[in-house]
């Protein structure tokens, strides 16, 4: 009689792989976000009224507190530029290089082309670069005056097209509340023989705002870079943001 034989506890034998081969899911850790480094636009502040010159040609008699762009170093001298004459500025002097938190591609672009015309001479009236887009044969890169600066180097650094007076550019861009302003904005004052006028009419002055209260504009004598007095605050009108 043949006893049939009987498995106790055993199924069909099943593919087992040993615990120390099984190939553990991979652990993925998420690179760190990479904050970028802040990038800066540097100045030559000037401490006390000086006498520049280039070679040896007296070139303007800046005021204390004015800047001129930081354009490189070399040996004990700092190199700049004032109505397209190359400037050396000894580190000796009373002076110190004034650093600006940068803006977007576009703000830094505007800003550069502004910064070439530093030390143009101030003619109320000045050809403007171009009208609605055209370029005016008659512009010269020698003169501006605070309006057609700002349209230059809008245009030049950005393409952008802004009106060809102050008054008109107000109607440029978004406003911007005071709080609010930043390098590249375009800041709007009145002046002594505007004050009294209303609305637009009021307007007399335009400028590109640095950052730190500093604006580069130009009025009266050349363009330069230089602090908002607390007489030019008490005619600030508004600003507006061309490019963001």
């Amino acid at each position: 009689m043949l006893i049939p034989l009987i498995l106790v506890g055993c199924t069909q034998q099943e593919n087992i792989v040993p615990e120390n081969n099984i190939e553990k899911e991979e652990i993925i850790t998420p690179p760190h976000e990479v904050v970028p480094a802040i990038q800066y636009d540097r100045l030559i502040h000037f401490h006390e009224r000086t006498k520049i010159y280039s070679s040896g040609k007296y070139l303007a008699t800046l005021d204390k507190n004015d800047m001129l762009p930081l354009l490189d170093e070399e040996n004990n001298y700092y190199i700049s530029v004032f109505n397209y004459n190359t400037v050396y500025i000894n580190k000796n002097s009373n002076v110190s290089i004034r650093k600006f938190e940068k803006g977007s591609k576009r703000v830094e672009n505007v800003i550069k082309i502004a910064k070439e015309v530093i030390g143009t001479k101030y003619v109320y009236g000045a050809e403007r670069y171009h009208y609605n887009g055209v370029k005016n044969s008659k512009f010269n890169k020698l003169y501006y005056d605070c309006s057609s600066l700002t349209q230059y180097a809008f245009f030049v650094g950005t393409g952008a097209s802004i009106n060809a007076d102050s008054r008109s550019q107000y109607s440029n861009g978004k406003s911007v509340s005071k709080s609010n302003i930043r390098r590249g904005d375009l800041l709007f004052f009145t002046n002594s023989t505007r004050k009294n006028y209303t609305g637009i009419n009021r307007i007399g002055h335009v400028a590109i705002y640095l950052g730190e209260n500093y604006i580069l504009h130009t009025a009266s004598d050349y363009a330069i870079v230089e602090p908002i007095s607390n007489t030019r605050w008490g005619y600030y009108i508004g600003a507006r943001r061309i490019v963001e």
